[in-house]
């Protein structure tokens, strides 16, 4: 009787039921993990994207203000579905600033690229800073220039951009 005594006191180690319970545990734990896992992943990609949209937004926003504010007059406009509008600068070069249905373009240099979707950029020209936009086309009492662009972020959803460009020189 003392033998069997001294056999379970050092007799160490799991039961099966003890190591399948714990293997289980471990399974649920890692499957919650890589769930996490994933969903900050594509938030992480999600911000990227955005940040890099509106990066590229500001730089072509920046170089079309630079450009309409100096401009010395606007020669042709053109409305939706592929809005254009074409100007002189103060050495009256002529500049054409358009929208093609994927990219926004001066002089048929790309400024920005790959978020549009479809038609989702205008030009829209005003009187007064305070009106809403009144003609798709430019007329000799326009004042301002908005530019409204609408774009897509890849995962169903969109941000819009609007600025509006006082014409200094017309």
């Amino acid at each position: 009787m003392d033998r069997m005594k001294v056999y379970y006191r050092t007799r160490a180690g799991f039961t099966l039921l003890e190591v399948v319970a714990s293997i289980v545990l471990i399974a649920i734990v890692s499957m919650i993990a890589a769930a996490a896992v994933v969903y900050v992943a594509q938030g992480f990609v999600l911000v990227s994207t955005g940040t890099e949209m509106a990066r590229n937004v500001h730089i072509a926003t920046s170089r079309i203000i630079k450009e309409l504010e100096s401009l010395n007059s606007i020669t042709e406009t053109k409305s939706a579905p592929d809005p254009d509008i074409t100007y002189k600068d103060p050495d009256l070069t002529s500049h054409t600033l358009s929208y093609n249905g994927t990219a926004l373009l001066l002089d048929s240099v790309t400024l920005l690229d790959g978020f549009f979707d479809g038609n989702s950029f205008e030009f829209r020209y005003l009187n007064s800073y305070d009106n809403s936009p009144t003609h798709a086309l430019h007329s000799l009492d326009t004042e301002m220039v908005e530019i409204w662009m609408k774009m897509d972020l890849g995962n169903g959803s969109s941000v819009e951009f609007t600025t509006r460009v006082f014409l200094r020189n017309l």
